[in-house]
């Protein structure tokens, strides 16, 4: 079997080639992806809008930074300080070992929601199709469940197994 040159053009290019066409930027089409996905599965709505949300959260952890130093400083020969960072670094230290198995699983579903995501959002046009482009991305709405599901169990074993709630 031999392949047609200019077929792979079309597998792997992107559909303003076949008809006269717009598309948004990559970027604001994986974010009304995500929208989309999160909306149909989980129930909540991501703003496709650029926000300064990043920048908040960055800002905000360098102040929780700014204020933990003093105070790290002001109590460091207490003993419940000195049991918090050895608690903190052998958490750190055996943060692989432990449940090795159970979350590279986690990552190979959220790569492959993630990757699916930005191949559509490369090679299909939102401003053409409206909401219907989003067929292209129903294949991965069983992934994304199962994503949620087993990252939520996780969530609720650790809550579970804290020493605090027992």
């Amino acid at each position: 079997m031999y392949l047609f040159f200019p077929s792979i053009s079309h597998m792997f290019g992107d559909s303003s080639e076949f008809i006269d066409s717009e598309k948004y930027p990559m970027r604001l089409q994986f974010k009304m992806y995500w929208s989309y996905l999160n909306r149909d599965i989980i129930g909540n709505h991501n703003s496709v809008l650029p926000t300064m949300a990043d920048t908040y959260f960055i800002v905000g952890l360098f102040i929780a930074i700014i204020l933990c130093i003093p105070i790290a400083f002001l109590f460091r020969k207490e003993a419940w300080l000195k049991k918090l960072e050895t608690g903190l670094n052998n958490k750190l230290k055996n943060l692989g070992k432990s449940d090795r198995k159970s979350y590279i699983p986690n990552l190979v579903l959220l790569a492959a929601v993630l990757f699916t995501l930005l191949i559509n959002s490369k090679i299909t046009s939102i401003l053409d199709m409206g909401i219907y482009a989003n067929r292209y991305n129903f294949v991965i709405y069983p992934i994304y469940t199962g994503f949620i599901v087993t990252f939520s169990y996780y969530i609720i074993k650790w809550f579970i197994n804290m020493k605090s709630c027992k």
